[in-house]
């Protein structure tokens, strides 16, 4: 009787560690997250903008179900957020795989092209997307925006206005389509989408700066002005607006404003040697030549290789008969742009002045050369100190 009541203690132990065993095995399985729980928990990470999280639920998901074209498409959304351009394509890419149909996944394929200057790819992956979604507006905008891009102006034209007609509410269309037609010349068309862009978003900064530029280029001054002062109280921090504003000024001949408008660029973006430049020209206008020189010589310490301070600079040495510095800076002005006729010109007048004759003569043969109209009196006056011979032009550095 003993030993059957130890067996059946032994029997109900067993029994009991069997039961504990089923149910912790029971309670694991349904602890256990499904793909789709894990996938939507990457999504909650996504939304948080915590993308590496995200990519690892992703990819978790991703182990457990495998032939999801979703879980793919939207670890490669949080690729594309962080940057990793090539992760994004190889989930993108295997998406499609999985889902050809689905015009969003090569809508984002095409934008990841696009942030790569992949512009040949990026319209293949936007035009596979529009024939799968053609009343989607944002694709044809993008679509735009490569060809806007590329300086294919009149496709990328086309592209807006078919956004338009999808979406005629957003003020970013014909922002962008505003600035094709600026970036062909057509400025009466850009001026009218930005007008239509500023009626949808009134503060923005940016479409009145754009307006401001073309009413500039038409030569509308003062509307520029107006548009540029607008701008400026939208946005103060913007050194490109005063600066436009000041070219706006210079053009007009109101020298004083443009150099205050210039100074107040330059406060915010000290290191533009683009703008040192442009007010050397306004001081070298007003007859300030030391304030010129200085801005000038400013510029070239900052942007060594552009010609235009070389040549504003040197024309002031030139007028002060300071000759060989003038030469000197013609001829680096003539070194980085060799095709410009006017340095030729203005050089070869001061090695006129330095009697250097066959250097003067040679600088007017070159302009002959490149097309030009030398001056017939100094080419005949040079021709005779020279003995009226041919002269071989001269190396730039000279």
């Amino acid at each position: 009787m003993i030993k059957m009541g130890i067996v059946q203690r032994l029997l109900k132990a067993k029994s009991i560690l069997i039961l504990l065993f089923i149910s912790l095995f029971i309670g694991n399985v349904l602890a256990a997250e499904t793909p789709e729980q894990i996938a939507n928990k990457g999504m909650e990470y996504f939304n948080k903008g915590d993308y590496d999280r995200a990519i690892s639920s992703f990819s978790k998901a991703i182990g457990l179900k495998p032939g999801d074209a979703d879980i793919y498409f939207s670890r490669g959304n949080a690729y594309q957020n962080k940057g990793n351009y090539d992760q994004a394509i190889l989930d993108y890419t295997k998406a499609i795989e999985l889902k050809p149909g689905d015009g969003n996944i090569y809508f984002s394929r095409g934008n990841v092209y696009q942030n790569r200057s992949d512009y040949d790819l990026a319209i293949l992956d936007y035009t596979k997307a529009i024939s799968l979604k053609p009343g989607d507006a944002n694709i044809y905008f993008s679509r735009g925006n490569v060809y806007q891009n590329r300086g294919n102006y009149d496709l990328a034209i086309l592209d807006y206005t078919k956004a338009i007609g999808l979406k005629p509410g957003d003020a970013n269309i014909y922002f962008s389509r505003g600035n094709a037609y600026q970036n062909k010349g057509n400025y009466d068309l850009a001026i009218s989408d930005y007008t239509r862009a500023i009626e949808l978003k009134p503060n923005d900064a940016d479409l009145c700066f754009s307006r401001g530029n073309a009413y500039q280029n038409k030569g509308s001054y003062d509307l520029a002005i107006s548009d540029f002062s607008k701008a400026m109280v939208l946005n103060s921090n913007n050194a490109g607006i005063p600066a436009c504003r000041g070219n706006a000024y210079q053009n007009k001949g109101d020298y004083d404003r443009a150099i205050a408008d210039y100074s107040k660029a330059l406060g915010l973006r000290p290191g533009d040697a683009d703008i040192y430049s442009s007010r050397g020209n306004v001081y070298q206008s007003k007859g300030d030549y030391d304030k010129a020189i200085g801005d000038f010589s400013k510029a070239i310490e900052l942007k060594p290789n552009v010609a235009h301070p070389y040549l504003g600079r040197g024309n002031i040495n030139q007028g002060r008969k300071d000759h060989k510095r003038a030469i000197a800076d013609f001829s680096k002005a003539i070194e980085i742009n060799p095709a410009n006729i006017n340095i030729y010109f203005v050089r070869s007048n001061a090695y006129y002045q330095e009697k250097e004759y066959e250097k003067a003569l040679s600088d007017m043969q070159k302009i002959e050369e490149l097309g030009g109209k030398p001056d017939a009196g100094l080419m005949e006056t040079l021709k005779k100190q020279c003995g009226n011979k041919k002269v071989n032009v001269y190396l730039l550095s000279k």
